[in-house]
């Protein structure tokens, strides 16, 4: 991987990071799914339950590759 302190054009910075950053965990991502598939509110308060789910949905979506 190049330094981006080589590259010489800007497009060349944006398709280094895009490579970089653009390649999905897919155990990550299954995981995740699976967390979000069994999440239940059990004992759990309406407002627990939500940001549990929430912040789960969140780290998922930082796994999903750039389009």
């Amino acid at each position: 991987m190049q330094s981006i302190i080589y590259l010489d054009r800007a497009i060349g910075v944006w398709n280094d990071l895009w490579k970089h950053f653009s390649q999905s965990d897919l155990m990550c991502i299954a995981e995740l799914q699976e967390e979000i598939y069994v999440l239940k509110q059990g004992s759990l308060t309406i407002t627990d339950f939500f940001t549990n789910l929430k912040a789960t949905w969140e780290e998922l979506d930082n796994f999903r590759p750039l389009t």
